[in-house]
């Protein structure tokens, strides 16, 4: 397609770089990736799974929580 309409008489027409054009190259568009299945929110089991071992730590200290004992947390 040619931009003739915009710079009638004025210009070279110029190549119009667009869908239409690009559509008409098969190797610049890549092929639409197949649905993957949806994966699970972890979110909530990984809280889950934290608030319960920071209760195990909090009933193991009797409530007092010092940096030496959390070192085996990570």
């Amino acid at each position: 397609m040619y931009d003739t309409q915009r710079f009638r008489g004025h210009r070279k027409p110029t190549l119009r770089v667009g869908p239409a054009n690009l559509a008409s190259q098969p190797q610049l568009i890549a092929p639409l990736p197949s649905p993957q299945p949806l994966q699970p929110r972890t979110s909530d089991i990984l809280h889950s799974a934290l608030t319960s071992r920071r209760a195990e730590l909090l009933r193991a200290t009797d409530g007092r929580l010092r940096l030496r004992s959390l070192s085996n947390v990570y």
